[in-house]
């Protein structure tokens, strides 16, 4: 567990202590409303303009205000701030900041940015330590949520919410039926603002559909289907240059992760054996961690035994991502499981082997035609507010509109709006470009894959399609995929065009048409002991894993991890939860 925690902790005790709270001196911010003080006596044009502020998701501000903000940075890569187009702006002044001070008379100041991770949550606990908490501020994680909530430092959000949050707005999350609003709330009362986490929908098992057409391979249903597959692809020499040189599956070293968070996790074989590795989960009646149940190994004799008979990348142990993914792109690997966005590296298959054909399959489904799967947390980041700042309603209006006004009202195709969801005309850097606005959380409706997908497919089909730009972007690309596949001029297929394909036709129609029995974790915080103890559990797990998998240890070794983890802390945390989750 990372050091910063129990930095913060102890920055909160120290606060307490000192009295310095939520006092809007406390505050980065040093003008609050720019010149404007109100008379105390009757109405006047002035103040109802500040009542319509405070109350209407969409109306300005009559005056100019300031709000100070702590945010992580750009991605270098993406930031477009050294671009000679945008030469001259910074994270105060660029195209997302002007947008806003343009629509709500709203002028930020950066008060501190730092890379996402530890980097970040060590200024969020500077910020503290000074007494300086910013107007409105991202934090990572629940916790850091309910010790600011618990030390009457941020502000309660509830009633701003219901007043001022866009129909647009409530509706996205509400697609996450109050899993990410109770997952932002302290004693029931919203203290955060949370980002969201999308359904990934089902992994899936992406296969190079030349080499099974070329060995007579049918389309695998079950993991022993996949097993005689990966040793076709081993043993016959799918790729024709003589030598048996070819590698069955890819498998990350790290085995299992974040279901749909990466490709090479063999999640959904454990998933098939009722295993849910790194997950808190309710069984028999009883809060129990995934990783350490009995379940597991079966999952991991079936990998051990694909590891055996060299079906695995034998080199899995000693290989990095970039390396990994280097096997598919070049040709040398035919399977790697993965989320639906795996298309990527499908797609970049094409720039060097045009021969190369990917079908991706959902498998194993079960008896029931369903496969298994366990969510994530629906929360992913969270903004908060300095209590006692003036204009705690301004970050429901900024994600009004950076979500509901920019993609879905009647505005989406104004030309500011069109700059402020893509300013670098890039497809895949209007993702990165938020985090230039004081708004860096994603934040979409839970089933956004599959409404992209609809969408897609419906433009395809020549209907009018009342979406955002960059879906008629991507459907513009599939469209010059099916052209040049039906053409069979392969050799013009540009990577861009094989991601969208086979991301957004053919991934998303699978998982469309796969049924999930989706198992719900009931916890993604952390506890007390996490704090000292989870770091080295998590090393034990993961090298445990590791061992089995690649034949250092057999599988009955399982039981004594289980044992040890217990013992070593696990016990004590699996108490924690069960009593956090009450």
């Amino acid at each position: 567990m990372k050091s910063w925690k129990k930095v913060l902790s102890a920055c909160l005790a120290v606060l307490m202590l000192t009295g310095c709270s939520a006092a809007p001196g406390s505050s980065a911010s040093d003008t609050g409303k720019e010149n404007f003080s109100a008379s105390g006596t009757e109405s006047s044009a002035a103040d109802d303009g500040w009542t319509l502020a405070a109350t209407d998701p969409w109306a300005a501000y009559p005056e100019t205000i300031t709000y100070t903000v702590g945010k992580t940075a750009p991605d270098a890569g993406y930031s477009g701030l050294d671009g000679t187009e945008y030469e001259g702006d910074n994270e105060e002044n660029n195209i997302r900041t002007r947008f806003y001070e343009k629509h709500l008379n709203a002028k930020m100041k950066l008060a501190f940015s730092a890379a996402s991770g530890e980097a970040y949550d060590q200024q969020v606990s500077m910020a503290l330590v000074s007494g300086e908490i910013p107007d409105i501020m991202y934090v990572s994680d629940y916790t850091t949520v309910k010790q600011l909530a618990e030390n009457d430092l941020i502000a309660d959000l509830t009633d701003v919410y219901e007043t001022v949050a866009s129909d647009i707005t409530k509706d996205l999350y509400d697609s996450y039926d109050g899993r990410c609003l109770n997952g932002a709330s302290v004693d029931g009362r919203l203290m955060a603002l949370p980002g969201t986490t999308i359904d990934t929908g089902a992994e899936l098992l992406w296969l190079r559909q030349d080499w099974m057409d070329k060995l007579n391979l049918e389309a695998p249903k079950s993991l022993e289907d996949v097993e005689a597959i990966l040793k076709a692809f081993v043993e016959n020499d799918p790729d024709g240059n003589g030598t048996n040189d070819t590698i069955g599956m890819i498998l990350s070293n790290g085995i299992y992760g974040k279901y749909g968070g990466f490709p090479m996790y063999a999640n959904n074989v454990f998933a098939a054996f009722g295993a849910t590795p790194g997950q808190w989960i309710e069984k028999d009646g009883q809060v129990v961690y995934g990783s350490v149940q009995p379940e597991m190994k079966d999952a991991l004799q079936v990998l051990a035994n694909w590891y055996q008979e060299g079906l695995i990348d034998p080199q899995m142990a000693v290989r990095n991502q970039e390396d990994s993914q280097s096997l598919v792109i070049n040709g040398q690997c035919g399977a790697v499981y993965g989320p639906w966005w795996t298309a990527n590296w499908i797609g970049q298959t094409h720039t060097i082997n045009r021969d190369a054909r990917w079908t991706p399959y959902v498998v194993p489904v079960g008896d029931d035609g369903k496969v298994k799967t366990f969510a994530n947390n629906p929360c992913e980041g969270y903004l908060v507010v300095r209590k006692g700042y003036e204009h705690p309603e301004l970050v429901v209006k900024l994600l009004n509109y950076t979500y509901d006004y920019t993609r879905f009202s009647e505005h989406k195709n104004d030309e500011d709006c069109l700059e402020f969801e893509d300013p670098y005309g890039d497809l895949n850097a209007n993702i990165y470009s938020r985090s230039l606005g004081p708004v860096g959380i994603n934040f979409d409706y839970f089933d956004a894959i599959y409404r992209a997908t609809d969408d897609v497919k419906a433009y395809l089909d020549g209907k009018e399609v009342d979406t955002f730009p960059w879906i008629i972007t991507c459907g513009e690309y599939c469209k010059s995929m099916i052209e040049k596949m039906d053409s069979d001029d392969w050799e013009n297929i540009s990577h861009v065009e094989a991601t969208q394909y086979y991301g957004r036709c053919v991934a998303g129609e699978v998982m469309e048409e796969t049924e999930s029995d989706t198992v719900y974790p009931v916890f993604y915080g952390v506890t007390s002991s996490m704090q000292t103890m989870w770091e080295s559990l998590s090393k034990m797990e993961s090298e445990t894993m590791l061992k089995i998998v690649t034949g250092e240890k057999p599988v009955e070794y399982f039981d004594e991890f289980a044992s040890t983890w217990k013992t070593a802390g696990g016990d004590v945390i699996t108490q924690e939860v069960a009593e956090a989750i009450k």
